[in-house]
């Protein structure tokens, strides 16, 4: 809510913080079908963890309810389930593995940016350009999830290509944001 005072709070208390936990738990359900070679059922799984990234984020502003717990947890589950996601996605789906490297190695560059930073008392919460990566990496997800034949294969390769500069641009402004 635009004007809104937000309370941080420590305690992993409210709604959106059980969001949070629920996608983290979706996640190895997410794998298990997707080695049990059920696309649809895992495709749906992991739409259900995209919508409640999406829900708990809109409950922790609506309630001005920002726990330090969310702002760790929120970022982490999204990591959890877009690596997973990959992971399963180069060894069952022929994703390019140079793609899924330079999505990893940004996440891992960004938590750790985040954490030096955290320790001399700077908090970088997600931004905007992180958000629409992760937007995009959804449908990117979903798309691979589907035959890689004609018109699909295409959209699948333009999706890699979207999502690595997104992923890669993203990562620029998180570096440049603080100092």
């Amino acid at each position: 809510m635009p004007g809104a005072k937000t309370r941080i709070a420590s305690a992993p208390a409210g709604w959106a913080n059980r969001i949070t936990v629920i996608r983290v738990l979706l996640v190895p359900l997410f794998v298990y079908l997707m080695y049990s070679s059920a696309p649809g059922a895992a495709a749906a799984v992991f739409t259900l963890a995209a919508l409640t990234d999406w829900l708990d984020g809109y409950l922790a502003r609506a309630s001005a309810d920002v726990t330090r717990f969310g702002q760790f947890m929120d970022p982490l589950a999204d990591k959890l389930l877009i690596g997973a996601a990959l992971v399963a996605l180069v060894q069952l789906y022929r994703f390019p593995l140079w793609a899924a490297v330079v999505i990893a190695v940004r996440e891992l560059v960004v938590s750790l940016f985040r954490s030096v930073k955290l320790r001399g008392g700077y908090s970088i919460p997600a931004s905007s350009s992180g958000k629409i990566k992760t937007a995009i990496q959804v449908p990117m997800v979903l798309v691979w999830l589907l035959p890689r034949s004609g018109i699909i294969q295409t959209a699948q390769d333009i999706a890699v290509y979207l999502v690595v500069a997104l992923t890669l641009w993203s990562g620029f402004r998180v570096m440049t944001r603080v100092r």
